[in-house]
C-alpha cells in the first residue's frame, strides 16, 4: 500500500488511478478501468477531484463522454455535478480553464447542473473570460440580468461576421475511439435568436439538453 501526504492509504492501483487521472493519460485510465471498474468512482483524497475533474481541466471533451458512457454500461452511478476541493465542480474547472467544448459536453450531453456555486458562491459562468459569448454564459448558468449587454453585443458581432442567416449551426464529429462516441460541437459564428419574453435560465439550458438527446442517441439515458 502506498501512502499519501493527507496519511490515508492507498492500494498501488489506486495510486496510479489517481496519477494518471491528474497528468490526463487516458490509455492508463482505460487499462485501469477494464481491470477494476471501481475505480470510475474514485477520487482524488488530497483534491477532493475525480477523474471527471481532470478531464474537464485538461480540456478533454471526447474521453469525459467516453467514461460517463463506460458508467453507464457498468451501472456505476457517476456525479457529472460532484463538488471537489473549494466547491469546484467539473463545469468550474472548464470555465477557469477556458475549455467550450468541455463546458457543452458536460451541460449539454451529460447534464452537469450550471446553477452549482462553489464555496465562494460562484457559479461556472463566473470564471469565464470577459470576452466568452452569450449563449456560453448562459448555459454555464449566468442569470438573465448577467448576460442581457451581451446578448446585444454578439448578436451584432454575428450580423457583422455573418453573410448568411439562420439559427446556429451544429455539426457532428466522430470521435477516433474503440467505443465510437460522438462529439457534439456547437459552432459559435451565429448564435440562436433571442429567447422570446422572459424564459428563464434553466429553461433554455433544458432546451439545449433535450435537443442534443434529441439529436444523437449517444447522450440519451439507458
Amino acid at each position: 500500500m502506498l501512502e499519501v501526504k493527507s496519511g490515508l492509504c492507498l492500494e498501488p492501483r489506486e495510486h496510479a488511478w489517481i496519477l494518471a487521472a491528474a497528468e490526463g493519460r487516458f490509455e492508463a485510465l482505460q487499462e485501469l478501468l477494464e481491470a477494476e471498474p471501481g475505480l470510475l468512482l474514485r477520487g482524488d483524497p488530497i483534491t477532493g477531484y475525480s477523474v471527471l475533474h481532470w478531464l474537464a481541466k485538461h480540456g478533454r471533451h471526447e474521453e469525459l463522454i467516453l467514461v460517463h458512457d463506460f458508467a453507464q454500461r457498468r451501472g456505476l452511478r457517476l456525479d457529472v455535478s460532484a463538488p471537489g476541493s473549494g466547491g469546484l465542480t467539473p463545469l468550474h474547472l472548464a470555465a477557469l480553464q477556458g475549455h467550450e467544448m468541455v463546458i457543452k459536453v458536460l451541460v449539454g450531453a451529460l447534464g452537469a447542473d450550471p446553477t452549482r456555486r462553489d464555496h465562494s458562491g460562484h457559479r461556472a459562468c463566473h470564471y469565464l473570460r470577459p470576452d466568452a459569448p452569450w449563449s456560453l454564459r448562459e448555459l454555464s448558468g449566468a442569470e438573465d440580468w448577467e448576460t442581457a449587454g451581451g446578448r446585444d453585443r454578439d448578436r451584432n458581432n454575428a450580423n457583422n461576421n455573418s453573410s448568411s442567416g439562420g439559427g446556429a449551426a451544429w455539426t457532428l464529429k466522430r470521435a477516433p475511439s474503440a467505443v465510437g462516441a460522438q462529439v457534439v460541437e456547437k459552432t459559435a459564428r451565429a448564435a440562436a435568436a433571442p429567447a422570446k419574453g422572459k424564459d428563464s435560465v434553466g429553461s433554455r439550458v433544458a432546451q439545449i439538453q433535450g435537443l442534443l438527446r434529441h439529436m444523437f442517441p449517444f447522450f440519451q439515458d439507458r
